[in-house]
C-alpha cells in the first residue's frame, strides 16, 4: 500500500530528530569521512601541569573542558572524534605515588576523561595492589557489563590465576556517523610484571582465538592499535603490524604507542602509521585524516601540542570565558584537593640551583652526581659500620625529573624519585671484581631486559652511560661494598651470579631510608631556605 500523508510527515520527524541529535550535516550523504583522534601515553601520574613550566599550565580538568569542547565541535561538524591513552597512567608524581597504593587518587581522575580506549603500560602492571586496585574500581569502570563497548584493551596481559583478561581483548566501535573502528590493545614483552598477571609474549597473543575474531570482524572502516611499546625497539610492534596486514592489506591503520618518552611518526604504508606522544602530559597527540571513496586514508596531519591552556583554547576555539566546562571545573578541584590531602606543597628547602638528570655525569648541574656524590655518601651511607669502602651504582632512569632551583616540595621529591626504592648491597667484592662487573654491564644489551623496564629514552644525552656510579679510584685489593637499588639488584644479579657464582646474592643494606626519603633527607640537611 501506498504510504498516507500521515506517515510520510512522521517519517521525516524521526529523520529530522536523528540528524538533530548527531548534528549530522552529512546525514543525506551518508556516513562521516573524517576523523579526528586525540592521543596521550605515559603520563605517570601528571595530571595537574607542570609547577615548574609556567608554559605547560594545563591540567586534566583543563584537558577534559578541551575534549567536551573539540567532541561538540567534531559533532557540529559530522566528524568523527576519539580519544586514546597508550597507558603507564601511574608513577611518577606525589599524586599517583605519595599513596598508600600508587595511582589511588590518579585513577579517579582519569575516569572524568572520556576514552574510547587505554591500554595497559608497565608501571601500570607491576604492583599487585595495583592491579586489585584497578580491579575494583577502574577497569569495571571503562568496561561496564552494560556498555556498548569495552574500553580497556589488554589483548595479550591477563589475570591469575584465572587467565582471564585484565581488560577486554579489543573493542567494536559503530559510531553514530556510521563508521566501524576496531581497536587492539597491546603491551611489549614485558616479564617483571605482578604476580597475580601474566603477559603473553605478543607473537603468541596473534595466535589466539581473540586475535583471529578481531581479524574477522567484517566491513571495519579503520583499525586502531594502543600499544604500549616502544616503536624504535623489534619485534613487537611489526610482528602487530604484518599480522593486520595479513587480514586487513590497506584498511586504514592507526598505531598509537608508548613506553620510549619520545614524541616519533613512522608512515608504515600509504594507510597506515605510528604515533608516539611524549610523556608526562607534556604534549597531546593530534591527528587528523580523511576516508576516501575508496575507504584509504588520504589527506593525513599529525601535531603534537604543548598542553597549555592558550593551546587547548586555540584547538577547540574557544577562550577564557567559554573554555573551562562545569565538568572540567569539577575534576580541577578534585585534583587539588588530594593534592592538599597528600601534603604535596610540604617544602622540604630550598635548592640553591636546578639539577637535571639529563646532563653529563660531571657536570656541575647533574642530578646524578648529586644523588651518588653527595646524598649517598652523607646520607644512605652515613653511619654504616663495614669492612668495605661504599660504592654506589645506579641505573639512568633512577631519577625521573628535574630538581629546580628555589623551594623543593614533597611533590617535587616524588617527581624525581617515584619508587621509594630500598637498598641493597653485595658485600665485600674486590676492586678487581668490582671492575670486572661494571666492565660487564656497561652494555644494555648484556643484561635482562628489566633494564628496559623504567627507560627513559627520550630523556637520555647522546653518549650517556647504561649506568652511572661512584666517581672514585678502585684499587684491586680494596674491599667495596656495592650498594644499588632493590630494582637494580634484581636487575644484575644475573651477570654477577655468571662472573662469580650462584652464591653470590645481594643482602638487604642496614639503613633507615629508600630512596625517595634520601632526597628528603638531604634537601632538608643542607639546603634550609633563608628567612630573608
Amino acid at each position: 500500500s501506498r504510504p498516507t500523508a500521515q506517515s510520510v510527515v512522521m517519517v521525516a520527524r524521526v529523520c529530522l530528530a536523528v540528524c538533530a541529535l548527531f548534528a549530522l550535516a552529512s546525514c543525506v550523504a551518508g556516513k562521516a569521512n573524517k576523523f579526528n583522534i586525540i592521543h596521550t601515553t605515559d603520563v605517570h601520574g601528571w595530571v595537574f601541569g607542570h609547577p615548574h613550566n609556567a608554559t605547560l599550565n594545563a591540567d586534566f580538568g583543563d584537558f577534559q573542558s578541551f575534549l567536551q569542547h573539540m567532541a561538540q565541535n567534531a559533532q557540529t561538524a559530522g566528524e568523527e572524534f576519539f580519544v586514546f591513552d597508550s597507558g603507564d597512567i601511574i608513577e611518577g608524581t606525589g599524586l599517583s605515588d605519595a599513596s598508600q597504593i600508587h595511582g589511588q587518587y590518579i585513577f579517579p581522575i582519569f575516569q572524568n576523561i572520556n576514552y574510547n580506549g587505554l591500554t595497559i603500560g608497565n608501571h601500570d602492571i607491576g604492583h599487585p595492589q595495583v592491579i586489585d586496585l584497578m580491579e575494583d574500581g577502574f577497569i569495571p569502570f571503562f568496561n561496564p557489563a552494560n556498555g556498548t563497548y569495552p574500553k580497556y584493551l589488554t589483548m595479550n596481559s591477563f589475570l591469575l590465576p584465572s587467565d582471564s583478561y585484565i581488560g577486554q581483548p579489543y573493542a567494536v566501535i559503530d559510531t553514530p556517523f556510521g563508521n566501524r573502528v576496531l581497536v587492539l590493545g597491546f603491551i611489549y614483552n614485558f616479564t617483571h610484571e605482578a604476580n597475580n598477571t601474566n603477559v603473553m609474549p605478543v607473537s603468541q597473543a596473534l595466535l589466539q582465538p581473540a586475535f583471529q575474531k578481531a581479524m574477522a570482524v567484517p566491513n571495519v572502516d579503520v583499525i586502531v592499535v594502543i600499544a604500549h611499546i616502544a616503536p624504535q625497539f623489534p619485534p613487537e610492534l611489526p610482528q602487530i603490524y604484518k599480522a593486520i596486514r595479513t587480514a586487513h592489506a590497506d584498511t586504514p591503520l592507526a598505531l598509537l604507542v608508548g613506553h620510549s618518552h619520545v614524541t616519533d611518526f613512522v608512515q608504515n604504508d600509504p594507510n597506515a602509521f605510528t604515533l608516539e606522544s611524549g610523556k608526562y602530559f607534556e604534549v597531546i597527540g593530534n591527528i587528523q585524516f580523511s576516508l576516501g571513496n575508496d575507504g584509504s586514508m588520504q589527506g593525513l596531519k599529525t601535531q603534537w601540542v604543548d598542553t597549555s591552556v592558550d593551546n587547548l583554547m586555540t584547538l577547540s576555539a574557544t577562550t577564557k570565558t567559554n573554555f573551562l566546562t562545569p565538568q572540567g571545573a569539577a575534576t580541577k578541584a578534585a585534583i587539588w584537593k588530594a593534592y592538599a590531602q597528600l601534603g604535596l606543597n610540604i617544602t622540604y628547602g630550598c635548592a640553591p640551583q636546578t639539577f637535571s638528570p639529563d646532563t653529563y655525569f660531571r657536570a656541575s648541574n647533574s642530578l646524578y652526581w648529586l644523588f651518588i656524590q653527595e646524598i649517598f655518601p652523607h646520607i644512605i651511607l652515613q653511619g654504616q659500620p663495614s669492612d668495605g669502602i661504599g660504592f654506589f651504582l645506579a641505573n639512568p632512569s633512577t631519577l625521573r625529573y628535574s630538581l629546580f632551583a628555589g623551594p623543593v616540595t614533597r611533590n617535587d621529591i616524588y617527581t624525581i624519585s617515584p619508587f621509594n626504592d630500598t637498598f641493597w648491597h653485595f658485600p665485600q667484592l674486590t676492586g678487581t671484581n668490582l671492575n670486572k662487573l661494571i666492565k660487564a654491564i656497561e652494555y644494555v644489551t648484556d643484561l635482562d631486559d628489566r633494564h628496559q623496564e623504567r627507560a627513559l629514552c627520550g630523556a637520555m644525552y647522546e653518549g650517556a652511560p647504561a649506568w652511572y656510579y661512584s666517581e672514585t679510584d678502585i684499587e684491586d685489593n680494596q674491599k667495596y661494598d656495592l650498594v644499588l637499588s632493590t630494582y637494580d639488584a634484581d636487575t644484575i644479579l644475573p651477570t654477577v651470579q655468571k662472573l662469580f657464582g650462584s652464591n653470590v646474592t645481594p643482602k638487604p643494606y642496614d639503613t633507615d631510608v629508600n630512596g625517595t626519603g634520601a632526597i628528603q633527607m638531604y634537601v632538608e640537611k643542607f639546603w634550609p631556605c633563608s628567612s630573608n
